[in-house]
């Protein structure tokens, strides 16, 4: 629980310094901080900036001059912009009933935007939701006079945005399209409209072009880049599908380089996570970072030489590096873990297999501290689900989740600490193996991956290194889907720890409600339009077979989907007389706090020394 996590960086317009933000835990009071720290890209002392507590839900940002900071902080009721001098006391500058959800500044520096609840004025022509009295808008504060003005007010929820490069318009996703406002009078414009999600516009530096996330006019579709004029048009699908090598991963990051020729989009290739640059003149993609690592979080200087970013592989933790731009040469700047020095960790190997169809599948193992070839021991199978992969990053999910929505951060170095073999698969519909082994999960999203998983059970059974009569499996939410599915299926796990698993999942399809249209994809419709591919699938259908003991977590948050679902296991195990434990947490975060996280962690450990050491 002395771990801490990098969260953000960012380098300043300059290129001189790394603003990056830590988070730590407090096991005792079951709160998480946040600290905000600045370094040279020349390395040396680092300079702490501030502290937030919660941890806010948006990273902080250098002034375009370099000269101040912006952060968000929930220390006064809701989360509120403050702006801060290296050195200096952070000072309010917005504040009301409601919290700010994200911020970004201006170019020009004298304006910074961000996203408020406030009043809905008019209904803009074309959106898809009914008038209501607040929704989510777009908000400008003056950074010298402390001046708000609210600059949206139709019922357009924006969420992600970016500014133009002379300060004069902010584009902006509402409704999963592409939306411009003008600053000087509120004039919004929509930009692109068509079948399913175009989001996260970016703006070029010569102001003429926007590129943004889409899945190209399908509705459910795998989710690539597009262009489109600033002016408005046809936008021009770049890297169809964003599967230049890599694909099947939605993008979360893209930024165009300094001189607009390039676009730079982070991705995954198997389990490594790289930066590329994306010529769309060219279609041409290179691949810019290197190694056995996972990057994320990169930011850029003004003229795009040198660049920034967070890093890690299996035995090192994220970090903050800087490198050139053109030429990849990572220097690392800080070590925040030096706890680490001298503890032994176990480094995860890739493994593959066959499944029972001839699919090649591939995971990590990692073998128990002190192996000994030619020993069985217990194994324990981690999920991921459908939406991730695992990783050769330190948490092993850096790729998929950050780490305050991750339940087992490094639960793997735990377990192979305790004496078990630990298997990772990454089944069929996992990110970074391509399109065509992603598409494989919508049609056969039960059996095929649990197919997938059995595989790799058996391939250690047959090299003699795991114990086939002490075997279990884990996982949380969706990750839990796999776990609750798969001893459904068979009666070769002998413990399983799950947390909120996807049970009912014609329930959950009407409790998640409808923006939640990955059901739709993978599935292939709602359960009244296609019943069979529900019924074949559900665990709920093969509950009476469940027999594994179970350890089942859940939160104090009652009309939460995923509790919802843990309560109908529960009456399933219940019925069963399955040997089990219920444990319930205040929720904290996206799912429980430090103090909650050390418990789960202990009970975890303590339920599969339980079952699968005293065999």
């Amino acid at each position: 629980m002395s771990m801490k996590w990098l969260t953000s960086a960012q380098i300043s317009a300059d290129g001189s310094q790394i603003l990056y933000t830590v988070d730590e835990s407090n096991a005792a009071t079951d709160q998480l901080a946040e600290t905000i720290w600045v370094i040279s890209t020349t390395g040396g002392s680092t300079i702490k900036v501030a502290e937030v507590k919660p941890p806010a839900s948006t990273p902080p940002a250098f002034s375009p001059d370099g000269k101040q900071i912006a952060f968000a902080s929930g220390q006064e009721n809701n989360e509120q912009i403050w702006l801060v001098n290296v050195g200096g006391e952070p000072v309010k500058i917005t504040s009301g009933a409601q919290g700010v959800q994200s911020f970004a500044w201006s170019p020009n520096g004298a304006t910074i935007a961000f996203v408020m609840v406030g009043p809905v004025k008019t209904q803009q022509p074309g959106a898809h939701s009914p008038p209501q009295s607040e929704a989510p808008q777009l908000f400008l504060v003056d950074v010298k006079t402390r001046e708000v003005r609210q600059l949206t007010n139709a019922n357009l929820p924006p969420r992600k945005f970016s500014w133009s490069p002379d300060s004069e318009q902010i584009a902006f996703t509402a409704e999963d399209d592409i939306y411009t406002v003008a600053i000087a009078n509120g004039q919004t414009t929509q930009l692109v409209s068509r079948p399913g999600q175009d989001v996260n516009p970016s703006w070029s530096p010569d102001g003429g072009q926007i590129v943004f996330f889409t899945n190209y006019g399908q509705t459910n579709g795998p989710r690539g880049l597009s262009v489109v004029s600033a002016s408005g048009g046809k936008p021009h699908d770049i890297y169809q599908s964003f599967d230049p090598g890599f694909g099947n991963y939605p993008p979360w990051f893209c930024r165009w380089s300094a001189d607009g020729k390039v676009i730079y989009s982070s991705g995954l290739s198997r389990m490594t996570q790289h930066l590329y640059a994306l010529e769309p003149k060219t279609a041409s993609v290179k691949q810019v970072t290197s190694g056995r690592m996972v990057y994320h979080d990169f930011s850029f200087s003004r003229d795009g030489s040198t660049m920034a970013f967070l890093a890690s592989d299996a035995l090192n933790p994220d970090e903050v590096y800087v490198s050139p731009t053109t030429s990849f040469k990572p220097v690392k700047l800080t070590t925040t873990n030096n706890q680490l020095v001298g503890v032994s960790l176990g480094l995860p190997e890739a493994v593959r297999w066959k499944s029972k169809d001839g699919l090649q599948i591939e995971g990590l193992l990692l073998k128990p501290f002190g192996y000994v070839a030619g020993r069985r021991y217990p194994l324990l199978v981690l999920m991921e689900g459908t939406f991730g992969t695992f990783d050769f990053s330190f948490t092993g999910r850096v790729s998929a989740d950050d780490t305050r929505g991750y339940s087992f951060p490094f639960q793997q170095q735990i377990l192979a600490g305790r004496g078990y073999l630990v298997l990772m698969p990454n089944p069929r519909g996992s990110w970074g193996y391509g399109l065509d082994f992603g598409k494989r999960a919508l049609g056969d999203f039960g059996i095929g991956p649990y197919n997938d998983i059995m595989g790799g059970v058996d391939a250690l059974i047959d090299k003699g290194i795991a114990d086939p009569e002490r075997v279990g499996i884990m996982g949380i939410y969706v990750d839990a889907y796999r776990a609750i599915f798969a001893t459904t299926q068979t009666n070769r796990f002998k413990a399983q720890v799950v947390g909120m698993p996807l049970f009912n999942l014609v329930s959950w399809y009407g409790q998640i409600g409808p923006e939640a249209t990955y059901a739709d994809r993978y599935f292939g419709g709602a359960p009244w339009q296609v019943p069979l591919n529900y019924e074949k699938i559900s665990p709920v259908n093969f509950a009476g077979n469940i027999k594994t003991p179970t350890l089942l977590i859940s939160i104090e948050q009652p009309e939460f989907p995923p509790v919802m679902q843990a309560r109908e296991l529960l009456t399933a195990l219940k019925k069963n007389n399955v040997p089990m434990e219920y444990v319930v947490y205040k929720p904290s975060g996206i799912i429980v706090g430090p103090k909650s996280q050390a418990d789960l962690l202990r009970r975890t450990n303590a339920w599969f020394d339980q079952w699968l050491k005293s065999k």
